[in-house]
């Protein structure tokens, strides 16, 4: 996001949160109307990962989604966008989480990133190095412009790495193969303005709703009052919430203490959260066991190493 307190910040910010009360949305229908396939368990805004604008969790996988309203291929929202993609890439569980680009203007720029990630997701199997020219075949000239942008990013970024580990610069081989790794697991989602989404979740999420469009602006409302603590909504803490501000909104209805709700549903969402990871790390540890001691590879112990780090922080959030 733009630096703190101009106009792009507080427009980038409230995009943000449109796109978090989007995937709030999506859990309000899945567990009202019963969906089944894949449904959203938990939305955590602003949270404690290299990709942090909304960690979307489903039953099947983790969506780490970056929010940008407007976006151009150059500067820092450009080489930090790559740059977070990049490092989460190695924290991430590649045959079912996913890295999200969700855009917010029809330009050629994200409709162009999203045909990029669609042909390199559609590539054919095969030997790598078909794979990545198959690929190269299929992309625009603009295209392939992006791509070898998004190569010297990393490289640069590899290189500092290098630099810091070592105290001295050493040589960096980052090619459009490894770029090509990181665009399979990338999708670019663009649904237009912040008006234009609120209306879309509205007819697909929402359609049963008392009063649609309020229950949007009150989702949005929460998302953002988790997004200045870094907290999260399941479904039991969401609901609780809705349901205690539905009925303050009818005079003489009975209130409840204010947070009470929120605070005791908080609490036990993290706790269900500590112990997905638990189970997430000691699966982790299994295979590592497997390579033997020194062989594992390295994706496996940035794995490991980012589920002890998320252990830490709930036990931190929970006060242990």
């Amino acid at each position: 996001m733009s630096e703190n307190g101009g106009p792009t910040t507080q427009s980038g910010t409230y995009f943000q949160n449109t796109v978090a009360a989007w995937f709030m949305a999506q859990m309000y229908h899945d567990a009202t109307r019963g969906r089944s396939e894949n449904r959203v368990v938990r939305v955590r805004c602003e949270a404690p990962t290299d990709v942090d604008d909304v960690v979307v969790t489903f039953e099947r996988g983790i969506h780490y989604v970056q929010a940008k309203e407007a976006l151009s291929a150059s500067g820092k929202a450009w080489t930090g966008l790559w740059r977070h993609f990049w490092k989460q890439l190695d924290r991430m569980a590649l045959e079912r989480d996913r890295l999200v680009l969700w855009g917010g203007q029809h330009t050629d720029l994200f409709k162009g990133l999203q045909g990029m990630t669609r042909r390199a997701q559609s590539v054919p199997p095969g030997p790598h190095r078909r794979q990545v020219n198959e690929l190269i075949r299929r992309l625009t000239q603009k295209q392939l412009g992006w791509l070898d942008g998004i190569v010297a990013i990393i490289c640069d970024y590899e290189a500092e790495i290098a630099s810091a580990r070592e105290a001295t610069p050493g040589g960096v081989d980052v090619a459009r193969s490894d770029v090509f790794e990181l665009l399979r697991v990338v999708d670019v989602v663009v649904k237009g303005s912040a008006e234009e989404i609120k209306e879309q979740a509205i007819n697909t999420f929402l359609s049963d709703a008392a009063d649609a469009a309020t229950t949007f602006a009150t989702l949005r409302d929460l998302a953002a009052d988790k997004a200045r603590t870094r907290g999260s909504w399941d479904w039991e803490a969401l609901h609780a919430v809705l349901v205690t501000r539905q009925a303050q909104s009818i005079p003489g209805a009975p209130g409840m203490p204010e947070g009470s709700v929120e605070l005791d549903g908080e609490r036990e969402s993290l706790e269900r959260e500590l112990t997905i990871h638990q189970r997430n790390l000691r699966k982790l540890r299994e295979q590592k066991a497997i390579y033997g001691a020194g062989a594992a590879p390295l994706h496996l112990l940035n794995q490991i190493e980012h589920e002890q780090q998320m252990i830490r922080d709930i036990e931190r959030s929970l006060g242990r």
